[in-house]
């Protein structure tokens, strides 16, 4: 995740990353939270635009039940639009 967060930070087009720590906070003492606790929110400048996407980063391979529940939190997500696993 810190090479991504690095990356994106070197080329200019980050606009903001939050963290999965903050993530974690944000939805245990806010209603503003996320169904999920992503590894990162993320924003970057594109062609004079802010795209803001959630990123989660398998860093092993999950069982395909585990799969299914975060495809179910992903569905369920109103402030989030798009997703790059």
């Amino acid at each position: 995740m810190n090479e991504i967060h690095l990356a994106l930070k070197r080329t200019g087009a980050l606009v903001y990353w939050m963290a999965e720590t903050e993530i974690r906070s944000r939805n245990d003492l806010t209603t503003a939270g996320y169904w999920k606790y992503y590894d990162a929110v993320v924003a970057v400048r594109l062609g004079g635009q802010d795209c803001r996407f959630a990123l989660e980063y398998e860093r092993t391979p999950k069982a395909a039940r585990q799969y299914l529940s975060v495809r179910h939190r992903i569905e369920q997500e109103k402030s989030i639009a798009h997703f790059c696993t």
